[in-house]
């Protein structure tokens, strides 16, 4: 059943789109929730993550378990997101510890 729905939608029905999204769409909220911080990041990357598959339908192979495909696909985006968290927070650090060098400097030159 899976594999017709996947052939339908990677052709373009709409109908067979939804009823993946249907079939899989909790298993993907779980995975993505246990991989990332906070329900809207998750559901973020889930819903980004049938948008990649969906896009890629044509590349999937049929004879493969989809729900791993897509657990797959959440799983590269969570580790992307990490990776984004984790640039952005070194540069909220590097741009804490220039600004606490620039106030003392300040009540340096005060004295």
């Amino acid at each position: 059943m899976t594999q017709e729905l996947i052939q339908a939608a990677a052709a373009g029905d709409r109908s067979a789109l939804e009823q993946l999204v249907m079939q899989y769409e909790v298993q993907v909220r779980i995975f993505a929730a246990r991989l990332l911080p906070g329900h809207a990041m998750a559901e973020d990357i889930a819903q980004e993550a049938f948008l990649v598959a969906f896009r890629n339908l044509d590349k999937f192979d049929v004879s493969r378990d989809f729900g791993l495909w897509i657990r797959g696909i959440v799983r590269n985006l969570a580790m992307r997101e990490w990776q984004r968290m984790s640039r952005n927070k070194a540069k909220a650090e590097d741009l804490a510890h220039h600004v606490e060098m620039l106030a003392e400097e300040g009540q340096e030159a005060g004295d």
